[in-house]
């Protein structure tokens, strides 16, 4: 395959691939302007759109369910609240007379109570504290009031004030150059003081005693007055007890106290001269109580109390021994001690 067709041949074949390849090219850089074209033509030329896209729902949605229940409770209620069918009223007037007869006559009562016409409910919390029931019940509070009483001062919810009559004391105060009315005028100016919603009970008392009332009474207008009468027309100033006074074993102070302490005080007021007795077990003499056993006896008292109760003490013509002893009880439960 030499001469000169070959070369012919051969230079043909090259320009024709030559063309195919100059061809190739053209339609791929035509094919390529014309995708920029049309591309410039959707960004460009296309508008958009006159307001942003929104996504909008329907302010309703409605939950076929809970609507079906929802009429299903609303009829039932409907159901329930409608009036009653109306019943015929039952009439007579042939049973019974057309009038009542008189009422019978009926002799006149009268009927005071022992505390007043200001005779107040809150009483009612010293009955259940006398039976046993108060401790079960919480929450009860009466206000404290301020008292003075020669000379010992403080506050108290439930106040007791136990003053001996003895003869002892009548002697003492009469050698001091004061009479035994000074504690009576003492006690109703110290009651007094007291408001209303405060609480208080008196004891008079030898070896045997005599309360005011069983019970702590509040300290109304009316109950004050009772007071007075009974300080008028019960205390005592012969130096003996009187008839119908409670009398335990053993007597003197020692139940004095513990009536004092059944009342469930926070405060005791005591006067007397220190010198305290009871009865000998046979009954014929006396014996003088000791002050250890009279300690004793206290510490008995105060043990199951959740706070101890204040004991104040106003003693006349006491002797030095008597003193000293009333003096470290009184220290021993905060109390105050006052001595003539």
């Amino acid at each position: 395959m030499s001469g000169p067709n070959f070369g012919e041949k051969l230079g043909d074949y090259a320009r024709r691939v030559w063309e195919f390849k100059t061809g190739s090219l053209f339609l791929a850089v035509l094919l390529q302007c014309l995708i920029l074209i049309g591309t410039g033509f959707v960004v460009v030329f296309v508008p958009g759109f006159d307001s942003d896209p929104e996504f909008v729902a329907k302010k309703t949605i409605y939950l076929p369910q809970r609507e079906l229940e929802h009429r299903a409770s609303v009829a039932e209620l409907r159901e329930l609240s409608a009036p009653s069918a109306m019943i015929s009223k039952l009439t007579t007037s042939a049973l019974l007379p057309v009038s009542l007869p008189d009422l019978p006559m009926l002799p006149s009562m009268t009927s005071t109570s022992g505390f007043g016409s200001d005779f107040n409910p809150q009483m009612g919390e010293s009955l259940l504290g006398q039976s046993g029931l108060l401790s079960g019940i919480e929450g009860i509070d009466f206000a404290a009031s301020e008292f003075s009483i020669l000379g010992i001062s403080d506050r108290a919810r439930r106040l007791v004030i136990a003053f001996d009559i003895s003869s002892s004391v009548v002697d003492n105060m009469a050698k001091s150059g004061m009479d035994i009315l000074l504690v009576r005028d003492e006690t109703a100016k110290a009651v007094d003081t007291l408001n209303a919603n405060t609480l208080f009970g008196l004891i008079q008392f030898s070896r045997r005693y005599d309360l005011f009332s069983d019970y702590l009474v509040p300290a109304t207008k009316g109950n004050k007055r009772v007071v007075q009468d009974w300080l008028e027309t019960e205390f005592r100033t012969t130096g003996s007890s009187g008839r119908g006074w409670v009398q335990k074993e053993p007597n003197g102070i020692q139940a004095v106290l513990k009536a004092a302490f059944e009342f469930d005080p926070d405060v005791i007021l005591l006067i007397s001269d220190g010198s305290f007795q009871r009865n000998h077990p046979d009954k014929k003499s006396y014996q003088n109580v000791s002050w250890e056993e009279l300690l004793n006896d206290l510490e008995e008292l105060q043990q199951p109390l959740p706070q101890k109760v204040r004991i104040h003490f106003v003693g006349f013509g006491m002797k030095e021994a008597n003193s000293k002893a009333m003096q470290s009880i009184v220290r021993r439960y905060k109390g105050r001690f006052k001595s003539f």
